[in-house]
């Protein structure tokens, strides 16, 4: 539920919906309001994983197409000599600093509280990419795209990654705000 001051301020989000699609949080037009629905995020484990590679598999599987870990909207970074584990993938922060620096709106945020990267709206200038704390966008040059999580918006089951991993590394959260 999205709590506004007034009538025309609620009046200008109908009109972003009807227009965008989406109410356009990025332009700030709208005045003061709380975003007071319930956002999903991926959590992490990573002590957990074994650098098995069926969520990078199964998250370009799910969005490209094929099996290649370079098109995941998530990365397992190895420290060998130690055997453990960094994950980096979109936390979905509260206020994201990607979609506070793209300046096309190519990041959207959905009803679910994720930033959806608009691949048609995107310029490629990496601002985004650079605003990210997490490091969890990714840039690939083949594709001459970017790549971030999305919590498999598309699937109805939900991110494929916290099906597919083996020693349940992942889970998904419901926060307020």
């Amino acid at each position: 539920m999205i709590q506004y001051e007034n009538k025309n301020v609620l009046a200008s989000a109908f009109q972003d919906v009807i227009k965008y699609g989406r109410i356009d949080f990025k332009s700030r037009r709208l005045g003061n309001f709380s975003i007071m629905a319930e956002k999903q995020r991926l959590k992490a484990n990573p002590s957990l994983c074994r650098d098995c590679q069926a969520c990078t598999l199964a998250c370009s599987m799910v969005h490209e197409g094929q099996c290649a870990p370079s098109l995941a909207r998530l990365r397992v970074i190895k420290d060998m000599q130690k055997y453990q584990f960094q994950i980096t993938y979109c936390r979905n922060c509260s206020s994201p600093a990607c979609v506070e620096a793209c300046p096309s709106n190519a990041l959207p945020i959905d009803h679910r509280g994720v930033p959806i990267l608009d691949d048609e709206l995107c310029t490629r200038c990496g601002k985004c990419l650079d605003a990210c704390p997490f490091d969890a966008i990714y840039f690939h040059q083949t594709r001459d795209r970017y790549l971030k999580c999305d919590l498999c918006v598309a699937r109805a089951e939900g991110p494929a990654c916290l099906q597919v991993c083996p020693v349940k590394v992942f889970s998904l959260i419901n926060k307020r705000g």
